[in-house]
């Protein structure tokens, strides 16, 4: 997986978010300590957190992953986590 975050993650199906955008891709920056700090404020459980701090590293709302197809969730979630090292 790419180390790049300004290199988009194609979605297969398109969403619109929450602010009535079309998405076709998504983009995220890589995660600061700081960010890893406020995963707690996205939720208890560990999905909450990752969707949360992920949606947030992408300039998203978590409402906004609710839309994202599952295969293509899939692809975010593997940067994310390349991001993390994990």
């Amino acid at each position: 997986m790419t180390d790049a975050t300004d290199t988009p993650i194609s979605l297969t199906r398109p969403i619109t978010t929450a602010a009535g955008v079309q998405l076709t891709s998504v983009t995220m920056r890589r995660a600061k300590v700081r960010d890893l700090r406020r995963m707690k404020d996205f939720g208890s459980d560990d999905l909450s957190q990752e969707l949360g701090l992920m949606a947030h590293l992408a300039g998203l709302v978590p409402e906004d992953f609710d839309e994202i197809d599952a295969a293509d969730f899939r692809k975010i979630q593997l940067r994310f986590r390349d991001f993390l090292g994990m």
